[in-house]
């Protein structure tokens, strides 16, 4: 098989060849993609006018009170240059949305590599070998949901392409020696405030489970031990970058007596309590009335909106109703034994919930009552495509009794794992939770790559 004039003989050279057949075919779905947003992608609009408000310099200072322009910053930024050449809204937020995607496979690949090092020359030798892995790439490329959502105008590929860049960077951390880590490290650290900019929720799962496996390994390796600052810088500065920033104007209040005389001294403390303009109060037999007054000043308010994982049970109850509301595939919310009111009570909801919703977010909607739309239909029928990915899986680590390159895919497997359980809790239609499940498909990809190396070295001992 040739490209151009190289021949394609290794299995590196095969998956970058992947990677370029998306880029052709990017390129050719962009020129059909409709000329405005379409009942799957309501959000495109959006996302368009705020990137072209931001253009424009309608949107030109630095404290920001907008959630979807502070919380999509690194998906609005350079779709507001690309404006800036005479480019429509539109098509602009669609080229960020698919080099976003493009690179998202790329350094997917490049993970994949990582792994497979020293895997190459011993079970996978042959191209008849390696031939499902390339195979697991290409369903990763061209899988119609997920090939859609990254060439359309919604941030989806932003957020997909800083979770595996960072963690693309983290892997290398773990198999470089102590002097060839400073990059990784500095390049982590500056790349999970850029995730929170992208989905600020996102930014504390995938932030939370890395900082986890650095302590828990920390004892075992001691190198973990360097990657912990930089994780929480990243997530200090994150948190404040993805938070919308407002100037209030200060006021100042102070008591006008209504009747004759001063106010006495004794009364000094009961002025603190002014707080509203007119409002009349009597002390010691005096009445006094609250004025405002004038203050030039100004003060900077910050306000964030998104706990670390959500884990304010109240938050994810109000935002799992949100996402009901007027949706055709409701995830029903499934009754809890527990009483509720308490804290205690509210979190053993969500626990005894977590099956039920993990499970709906994964692998919903499913053929039969679940179809309610074309839409649904499809993604219906890619669902058995998952569902019969984890079965595979499954199936086969119980056969092999292992999976290759565990130890490295772990902080992988525990986003997945973190991820889906918080999503299940905090999605309430099936319709976005199937969107937002792209966001795992590359772990997906990885598991079945180990579990065929994992069946390439079973055979290999047997023979």
């Amino acid at each position: 098989m040739k490209l151009f004039s190289l021949q394609l003989t290794t299995l590196k050279s095969k998956l970058y060849a992947i990677v370029f057949a998306s880029f052709v075919v990017r390129v050719v779905a962009f020129f059909f993609l409709p000329s405005s947003g379409s009942t799957l992608t309501p959000d495109e609009g959006a996302y368009a006018e705020t990137a072209r408000r931001l253009a424009s310099g309608e949107l030109n200072s630095t404290l920001f009170s907008d959630n979807l322009l502070v919380q999509s910053r690194s998906f609005l930024y350079p779709s507001a240059l690309i404006i800036n050449l005479g480019i429509d809204p539109l098509a602009a937020v669609r080229i960020v949305s698919t080099a976003y995607g493009l690179l998202t496979l790329f350094y997917t690949i490049k993970i994949l590599m990582i792994l497979l090092n020293g895997q190459l020359a011993k079970n996978l030798d042959t191209p008849a070998r390696y031939k499902p892995l390339i195979l697991i790439v290409l369903i990763y490329a061209f899988l119609p949901s997920h090939f859609f959502w990254s060439i359309v105008g919604l941030r989806e590929s932003a957020v997909e392409f800083w979770v595996i860049f960072i963690s693309f960077q983290f892997q290398k951390i773990l198999i470089s020696q102590s002097t060839s880590r400073k990059l990784p490290l500095i390049l982590v650290g500056l790349s999970i405030p850029l995730l929170f900019s992208s989905r600020p929720q996102i930014g504390w799962v995938l932030s939370t489970s890395l900082i986890i496996y650095c302590v828990l390994n920390s004892f075992r390796k001691s190198s973990l031990r360097i990657v912990i600052p930089f994780l929480l810088f990243g997530v200090t500065v994150g948190y404040i970058f993805s938070s919308p920033i407002s100037t209030e104007k200060r006021v100042s209040y102070s008591f006008e007596s209504l009747d004759s005389g001063q106010i006495s001294t004794e009364l000094r403390d009961e002025l603190q309590k002014c707080v509203k303009d007119g409002e009349v109060m009597e002390r010691a037999g005096a009445r006094l009335v609250c004025k405002q007054v004038p203050d030039n000043g100004s003060s900077i308010k910050i306000k964030n909106s998104t706990n670390p994982l959500m884990v304010h049970t109240g938050e994810i109850e109000r935002h799992h109703k949100l996402n009901q509301e007027g949706a055709a595939s409701v995830i029903r919310t499934i009754d809890c034994p527990f009483d509720p009111g308490s804290k205690i009570s509210n979190y053993s909801c969500l626990i005894w919930r977590a099956p039920y919703t993990t499970f709906t977010f994964l692998f919903r909607p499913l053929l039969g009552p679940d179809v309610t739309s074309v839409s649904s239909l499809f993604a219906s029928i890619e669902n058995i495509l998952w569902l019969g990915a984890f079965v595979f899986i499954i199936f086969m680590l119980i056969r092999n009794r292992k999976l290759a390159f565990l130890e490295g895919m772990f902080p992988s497997i525990f986003f997945m794992c973190l991820y889906s359980v918080a999503a299940g809790a905090y999605e309430g239609n099936m319709g976005t939770a199937f969107r937002h499940k792209s966001l795992i498909l590359w772990v997906v990809i990885l598991l079945l790559a180990s579990t065929i190396v994992a069946t390439q070295q079973r055979k290999a001992e047997q023979r």
